[in-house]
């Protein structure tokens, strides 16, 4: 609720009541945002958490109604943002990072597909299930929907390695799997951008979202799409809009497998024009036909030596004794 009120007092005084706020105050906040600078998906997000504030000051009755719903609240995808980050960049970055807990950070963000830092840092060492290769991941975002508390992903084959290495440096009684980055002032993204760049590479918008995006598009060629949800903690329709990313691989394979269906499309087409030759020029057919005459011959004079030939009534197998 702090946050609603800090966006507030950005527009308002601090001793404007709550009673006394409309819907032209809702859309006078707005435009002074806009004018701000603010980005659009910015202002949705602080139009959302007002909407809250004022929702539970209506339950208390403070307020008679909430004059911020007439402002739009939902997040819209930014898909210009989005950026794939190729296994073969990923590994540049595990490369460059500084220790074990760096690499597995990475890691279970690009193939886990763990929310970074809250998943991350609520993960225990309690939660991986050696033994059934999987990991149960805490989700503090989505604990306060009925069964979200959590949800269970694979083991991955990509970090188990390095979650093995973590787990042998960890120190005895270690509760949590990332426990030297835990400090409030530990600002994983910027340090982030410092390892990718010491890897070569140029950090992208969002770097955590598009490694968890990057995980949900790489599991749904090879999964259905309900179980990848499942696994990255999303629904489809969330999926779909800020997750599912449409990539350069996506474009070179359907070329090649144009040339797939192309190539096989070929002797039907040779088979087809053979025929259409047959119907324009009979004389062609006629011809091929005779050319083929001697084999004919052949063919038959072998079907006539097989008709002499008679089986004998007892049949092709010796006679067996007895019987």
């Amino acid at each position: 609720m702090n946050r609603a009120r800090s966006y507030l007092l950005e527009v308002f005084p601090a001793d404007k009541p709550l009673r006394d706020f409309i819907e032209g105050d809702a859309e006078d906040w707005q435009q002074a945002i806009i004018r701000a600078g603010r980005a659009e998906n910015t202002i949705r997000k602080a139009v959302g958490r007002i909407r809250q504030f004022f929702t539970a000051a209506k339950r208390r009755g403070l307020v008679m109604s909430n004059p911020f719903e007439v402002l739009p609240a939902t997040v819209r995808a930014n898909h210009s943002r989005f950026h794939f980050v190729s296994r073969d960049d990923a590994q540049r970055v595990l490369d460059a990072c500084p220790d074990v807990e760096w690499r597995l950070i990475f890691s279970l963000a690009r193939y886990g597909g763990l929310r970074c830092p809250s998943e991350m840092l609520a993960l225990t060492w309690q939660d991986v299930d050696w033994d059934r290769n999987r990991i149960r991941v805490p989700s503090p975002k989505t604990e306060r929907h009925e069964g979200k508390a959590s949800r269970m992903i694979p083991l991955f084959p990509e970090p188990h390695p390095i979650l093995m290495d973590a787990l042998e440096v960890a120190e005895d009684g270690a509760e949590h799997v990332v426990s030297r980055y835990r400090s409030a002032s530990a600002n994983l993204r910027t340090q982030m951008h410092r390892i990718i760049r010491k890897a070569g590479l140029e950090p992208c918008p969002k770097v955590f979202q598009n490694l968890r995006s990057t995980r949900e598009t790489e599991l749904a060629e090879q999964f259905p799409i309900h179980v990848v949800c499942k696994w990255i903690g999303n629904s489809q329709p969330v999926a779909a809009e800020h997750y599912l990313q449409l990539t350069d691989e996506h474009f070179e394979r359907s070329v090649a497998d144009g040339e797939h269906h192309k190539a096989a499309q070929n002797p039907a087409q040779q088979a087809h024009a053979q025929l259409r030759t047959v119907k324009n020029n009979p004389n062609a057919a006629h011809a091929k036909t005779s050319a083929n005459t001697g084999v004919c011959n052949t063919l038959r004079d072998d079907a006539q030596s097989c008709e002499m030939a008679q089986v004998p009534m007892g049949g092709l197998e010796p006679p067996t004794w007895g019987l």
